[in-house]
């Protein structure tokens, strides 16, 4: 499988999150910023298999790392972001 070119520019360790977006797929990095990719989110899944990412549903695949609380309502509270990722 080919890399996708995005990746050559950024260290897989700043990755926050990876969200699906329909055909693409939205990064949002550690410095708060995102880059969006022509890829789907499958291509990213089977990139990072093997790695620090889970998938924690449908459309978003997270960078353990960053990952500050999980609730009991299913929710995750991520370092990288002010939002609670369900």
């Amino acid at each position: 499988m080919k890399t996708p070119k995005i990746l050559n520019s950024i260290n897989e360790d700043t990755i926050c999150y990876f969200q699906s977006s329909i055909n693409y797929t939205i990064l949002l990095l550690e410095n708060g910023k995102t880059m969006i990719s022509g890829y789907n989110i499958k291509v990213f899944e089977t990139l990072y298999e093997n790695s620090n990412f889970i998938k924690v549903n449908r459309s978003n695949l997270v960078n353990v790392s960053f990952i500050q609380k999980a609730f009991v309502e299913k929710m995750l509270a991520l370092s990288c972001s002010s939002m609670a990722m369900q």
